[in-house]
């Protein structure tokens, strides 16, 4: 599930059936089963050098060099602006410097031991579903950080103004933390396992490069780009990392549900990346011919439409560092969890299912998707959940809980393969319904 600042999954929750709070409205992304077209190397024409986003104009003394600068920074929003706007990716070179990508890797390798085996959604929609691992179709491991979240009312004009809190906030100098999500891995750290520091200063180069990307989006591209106008807040940062080993993630789309996330933005610290060590971005803007392959290059920004802009990572024989964050759309994302809420969705019946009965769906839905699983062995397992685990598994599949059990007696070998296809590829080409499966 995407996180958001205002509402958190409580400690050991699991991310299945329908959600209890509105941050779990969001959800994994969503898979395209067919292959794609030979990518076309990226036109360096279109990319925008970063450098001029390294500097404040609290740098300049002089009156006539901060406006210099600050022209010089409106120049360089305008140029990733009209990216967005004509091609619906952007994609901006040199962002953070060399010595950035430097320390922020030294900080995520403190890190990187308590990282976890992503995964992805499988649901009819957004509100119904369960979070499986199936590395086939995404390969990466991931560390969600929660905190460090800027206040969306100071980031405007930041190009026009000279005012230090508009442009330069330096993170060591606010109260705001920067934190795994996870307890565990929090109270690991706390206790010196891997490194015992303030939280003032915990992970300050990756608060730095956050920071950075707020002001480019919130500050800059806000005002620029019209299907940014409504943004908002954003999810909390995603730690990621492929391990080499030819691991990928299939092309998908990341909100096919109008959960409310509008732009997609990575950064990626690869200091050494070379052309065959995989791994590049590949975006799929609509109306292309052909896709456009991105590679991963240490201090490297990629962004796009997380609506629109189908795309994928193509696998990777090397190690591949990023930071993921998606930014709302507020009227999008305030309908999202007001349908959830309508819908029972949100503090509704299936809200108070216990976390056994939530686990208890999940294994099963897990079954269900393994290949090895026979129709003898799937339909005793079935039989075996109990009543909210059949409401559970019945909603992420379009029906009740005794239209589903009904729906596994009337299985078939062939309707089984088609089933588990449907459930892993749901919303990504529009062919996700699984109804005539589970009367």
């Amino acid at each position: 599930m995407i996180r958001t600042a205002a509402f958190q999954p409580k400690e050991g929750a699991v991310a299945v059936g329908l959600p209890s709070g509105e941050a779990d409205v969001l959800h994994a992304p969503q898979i395209f089963q067919t292959e794609s077209g030979q990518p076309e190397a990226l036109d360096q024409s279109v990319v925008v050098p970063g450098e001029v986003f390294h500097l404040s104009d609290q740098d300049f003394s002089k009156k006539s060099d901060k406006k210099s600068h600050r022209e010089r920074v409106g120049k360089a929003a305008k140029q990733v602006a009209d990216c967005l706007q004509e091609r619906q990716y952007a994609v901006i070179d040199n962002f953070i410097s060399a010595d950035d990508v430097g320390r922020i890797r030294a900080d995520v390798d403190k890190l990187e031991a308590f990282y976890e085996p992503s995964e992805i959604w499988v649901g009819k929609q957004a509100a119904a579903g369960a979070q499986v691992r199936m590395p086939s179709v995404r390969g990466d491991k991931v560390l969600w950080m929660c905190g460090f979240h800027p206040d969306p009312g100071v980031w405007t004009n930041v190009d026009g103004s000279s005012r230090n809190d508009d442009y330069s906030q330096d993170p060591g100098s606010r109260e705001r933390a920067l934190e795994p999500c996870s307890r565990q891995v929090r109270e690991t750290l706390q206790n010196g396992g891997v490194a015992k520091v303030s939280k003032q200063w915990q992970h300050r180069s990756i608060r730095e490069l956050l920071s950075r990307m707020d002001r480019l989006v919130l500050g800059m591209l806000r005002s620029r780009v019209s299907r940014l106008a409504k943004l908002g807040h954003r999810s909390d940062s995603m730690l990621a990392v492929y391990p080499g080993d030819m691991t990928r993630f299939q092309k998908h789309i990341d909100n096919t549900a109008g959960d409310g996330r509008r732009l997609t933005c990575l950064c990626y610290f690869n200091p050494s990346w070379q052309a065959g060590d995989g791994g590049e971005l590949v975006v799929h803007p609509p109306g292309v011919d052909r896709p456009i392959s991105v590679p991963p290059l240490g201090g490297r920004l990629a962004l796009f439409f997380s609506d629109v802009v189908p795309h994928e990572v193509l696998p990777t024989a090397v190690h591949r560092y990023s930071v993921n964050l998606w930014f709302y759309d507020e009227v999008e994302r305030a309908s999202a969890i007001r349908s959830a809420k309508e819908l029972g969705h949100v503090g509704g019946s299936f809200g108070k299912t216990s976390e056994k009965e939530q686990r208890e769906a999940q294994t099963f839905l897990a079954l269900l998707l393994t290949s090895q699983a026979t129709l003898d062995t799937l339909l005793p397992a079935a039989e075996k959940l109990s009543g909210a685990a059949r409401e559970i598994a019945g909603a992420v599949v379009g029906g009740s809980g005794s239209a589903f059990m009904e729906g596994m007696r009337q299985l078939t070998e062939s309707s089984l393969a088609e089933l588990r296809r449907n459930l892993s590829t749901m919303g990504g080409d529009g062919s996700g319904d699984t109804t005539r499966y589970i009367h």
